[in-house]
């Protein structure tokens, strides 16, 4: 081969060489970078999407728990809290005849009315003292919970007095009971 055509061949080569370098400046690479950034933001979108999706999946569970603590909340309300109008002498003598079904002496009581904040119902508090045996006080327990009246057993202050063989207790059981003072909230608020 003559020098002429090398040159030509090499010539061609470099011309084809930097017709393909344009070629791919001006085409193929801005197109791979352009996949590569379309590549890396499906990818980001992709985890936003299931992130998103968690969240409202979390909030749709919340949404129904709430909704089953409003219409626990309401059927409580109904069937546990007495009305405004309603009495505490009822309430009072079945604790009372309960103490004494068990055996307990029950001594002079004191009371507290007084509202629960944030909600349309209002706190009775009695404390009753009594005396008996630690079998009496916890049939009495057991009686209360048994009991179709909501009554709270909040604190028990304790002393031992008896002498040797017949351990008795003196006690201040404090006792709540709930009343409705208001219009109760509608369904679903």
């Amino acid at each position: 081969m003559s020098a002429r055509v090398r040159r030509l061949l090499a010539w061609t080569a470099a011309g084809l060489g930097l017709a393909n370098l344009v070629a791919f400046l001006t085409y193929t690479a801005p197109r791979a970078a352009r996949k590569r950034d379309v590549a890396a933001r499906t990818a980001a979108l992709e985890s936003e999407l299931a992130r998103q999706r968690t969240q409202v999946e979390e909030l749709r569970e919340r949404a129904t728990s709430i909704a089953a603590n409003r219409k626990d909340a309401r059927a409580f309300m109904d069937a546990q809290v007495a009305p405004a109008d309603g009495s505490v002498v009822p309430i009072l003598t079945e604790v009372e005849s309960l103490a004494r079904k068990q055996g307990l002496r029950v001594g002079q009581q004191s009371f507290v009315r007084a509202p629960v904040k944030g909600l349309s119902i209002e706190r009775f508090e009695i404390v009753m003292p009594v005396h008996g045996n630690y079998r009496q006080v916890t049939g009495l327990v057991g009686e209360l919970e048994a009991s179709p009246t909501f009554v709270t057993l909040d604190a028990v202050s304790a002393r031992t007095t008896g002498g040797a063989g017949q351990e008795a207790v003196d006690l201040d059981l404090e006792f709540s009971f709930y009343f409705r003072t208001g219009a109760a909230p509608k369904a679903g608020h």
